[in-house]
């Protein structure tokens, strides 16, 4: 269950990149309902996702799940800004 996890956040953070907004957000927001996004990436991903749709509590939330994992915050940094 764990390297599933990971490879479902790995490809939730791929999938926003490449610009796959909708499949992005559905995996990566099913993850974080269950707290199994595994990295501080595809937090910050994710915060993305939510701020561009205009969940700024979702954004924050996210963002600060980021952080708390990040051994380098600034991983997270780019998830402050609303729209990327």
């Amino acid at each position: 269950k764990e390297d599933e996890a990971v490879i479902q956040s790995e490809l939730g953070e791929a999938l926003a990149k490449a610009g796959d907004e909708d499949e992005a957000r559905t995996l990566l927001e099913g993850l974080a309902d269950k707290d199994l996004v595994t990295s501080p990436e595809a937090y910050a991903e994710l915060a993305k996702l939510r701020a561009k749709r205009g969940d700024q509590d979702g954004r924050k939330a996210a963002h600060e799940r980021c952080k708390a994992m990040a051994k380098d915050a600034t991983v997270c940094g780019s998830a402050v800004v609303g729209h990327s």
